[in-house]
């Protein structure tokens, strides 16, 4: 199964974590499944561990990040987007990790907020072999609400 995470769920997984996300990026990691990530995603993530909060309460060094961010590099199928591939998406800020999940063919993407406030009908046609699915919040057109402990099985069972 080819799988895309959000940034939420990366930023949940990383190696000073335990739970859910942690268990889940390295059940993917470790099994015949594919990871699949973009340099636009990978950057958004150490942005996102950069923030001086997000620092402070995972602990996280400059080091650490910089292994972190080389370690999925390396786990990862890396998806090159395509600036021109309109993904009707309502927040732009999501259209990283949509277009790495319908360039890349990917089966699931897995997420754990609603992309803004839910993704457009018009997806279905873009993404037609996507499932999308939500961990928490609202739940779409074309998604899923699951669970943490849901997304987690059905993805390490099949």
């Amino acid at each position: 199964m080819r799988i895309v995470l959000d940034t939420a769920i990366l930023v949940r997984g990383h190696g000073s974590t335990k739970g859910l996300a942690r268990d889940l990026l390295i059940g993917i990691v470790e099994s015949d499944h594919v990871l699949l990530l973009s340099n636009e995603m990978i950057y958004e993530l150490a942005k996102v561990l950069r923030y001086p909060r997000m620092m402070a309460l995972h602990g996280l060094s400059e080091g650490r990040i910089y292994d972190y961010v080389g370690f999925l590099r390396k786990s990862a199928e890396m998806v090159v987007l395509n600036a021109l591939l309109v993904t009707p998406i309502r927040d732009v800020n999501d259209t990283a990790v949509m277009q790495t999940a319908v360039i890349g063919e990917g089966d699931v993407l897995l997420g754990s907020d609603t992309f803004g406030g839910g993704v457009d009908g018009r997806m279905a046609s873009v993404a037609q072999k996507t499932t999308v699915c939500f961990t928490e919040g609202w739940a779409g057109t074309i998604s899923k609400k699951y669970s943490p402990f849901r997304a987690y099985a059905d993805i390490m069972q099949s």
